[in-house]
């Protein structure tokens, strides 16, 4: 066998593992409630959506950092709603802050695997740090999501993009051996 072949094989393995790998770890995740809420009380709840609605306001007007700190603050007084964290990923995606993008990313979808966006946006900054397959992953799980939820525009750009980057990364596989 050569080279080219062994290295083709051992490279497809890695990228078959890894998926299983982080499948099964979602799956635990979800089955598992390894994420339990925390009680919180009525007037935090409010006091946090009237902070999370404020920083929503700002990041319309571009103050992110304004944003940032209103989600952050909402986060620490309903540290249980997804949707803080996620908005507050768009934000830290929009300043090129990956990593706590991605972070907020997985914050949304531990306390709501159903986030059909969140998935869609950490694929985005998982294409753009070269984790390509977890990139794939993530626009399949938001595509299996947007058609539980009926999301038609959502299901459209997510199956658009798998069969875009799909593509492209079956040709650049092809292409490097």
């Amino acid at each position: 066998m050569s080279l080219k072949i062994t290295a083709k094989i051992l490279l497809t393995l890695t990228s078959i593992e890894i998926i299983t790998l982080f499948s099964g770890l979602t799956f635990m995740a979800r089955t598992q409630n390894i994420y339990a809420s925390t009680p919180i009380s009525t007037e935090s709840v409010n006091a946090a959506t009237n902070i999370f609605q404020q920083g929503q306001a700002k990041a319309e007007q571009q103050d992110y950092r304004g944003a940032i700190a209103d989600f952050t603050q909402a986060i620490q007084l309903n540290p249980n709603e997804a949707d803080f964290y996620y908005q507050r990923g768009l934000i830290l995606a929009r300043l090129e802050d990956q990593e706590g993008a991605i972070k907020d990313f997985d914050d949304a979808i531990l306390r709501n695997p159903s986030h059909s966006w969140a998935y869609f946006h950490r694929a985005g900054i998982s294409f753009d740090l070269g984790f390509n397959s977890r990139a794939i992953l993530d626009l399949r799980t938001a595509r299996l999501l947007f058609d539980k939820q009926e999301n038609q525009e959502g299901y459209k750009k997510a199956n658009s993009l798998i069969q875009h980057f799909g593509g492209s990364l079956e040709q650049q596989t092809n292409n490097e051996f």
